[in-house]
């Protein structure tokens, strides 16, 4: 103010302040949200850039596949809630799901997701971590050892410290057996 006093800024709640400093006379407080960015990666293994067809189609031109996350947030790594999304006039909010794209050949997509609040309203940090969405019925393949898409067996690397996910789907293989035997004589011509 014009009298020459300073104010300090807490950082105890949400909020952080906008500006590094303050003019005398400015009336005027920035405050901003801290965020932070979370990075969502996709891997197939095992199935030989999608020789059998098993990964989910897309309609989208210049992809062959496409998978949808769901985005998840906990304070303390048990309890996880869906992170929710809301345009300006909706009273509910909406999952936050992101969709990576990809063709035959890529092995591995990632796809970063920026301003996800750090801290929850009472100042505790959040967690965040990425699910498969099943493509059939978007229900969510919530664990290791999960079956995806009825061909792959998934597995989740959550990173807190640098927030990220990597989503690894392996083919499920089987191996087949024959034994053949030979009926009649050995010296009989096959045609």
């Amino acid at each position: 103010n014009g009298g020459g006093y300073s104010y300090v800024y807490g950082v105890d709640g949400i909020f952080q302040s906008g500006k590094d400093s303050y003019s005398a006379g400015e009336s005027t407080a920035v405050n901003k949200l801290p965020t932070i960015d979370f990075t969502v990666t996709k891997r197939w293994e095992g199935d030989n850039n999608n020789i059998y067809g098993s990964r989910p189609e897309t309609g989208r031109t210049g992809h062959t596949w496409e998978v949808s996350f769901v985005i998840q947030r906990s304070t303390d790594g048990t309890d996880w809630e869906n992170v929710q999304v809301y345009n300006g006039e909706a009273v509910e909010g909406e999952d936050l799901i992101i969709t990576l794209y990809g063709t035959d050949t890529d092995t591995s997509v990632s796809e970063t997701v920026s301003g996800l609040p750090k801290t929850d309203l009472m100042g505790n940090n959040y967690t965040y971590r990425a699910r498969e969405l099943q493509s059939e019925d978007e229900s969510i393949v919530e664990d290791d050892g999960d079956i995806y898409y009825d061909t792959y067996q998934a597995a989740y690397d959550d990173d807190a410290v640098s927030n990220t996910t990597v989503a690894t789907n392996t083919l499920l293989t089987t191996k087949v057996y024959a034994e053949k035997n030979w009926i009649g004589s050995e010296r009989t011509n096959v045609t």
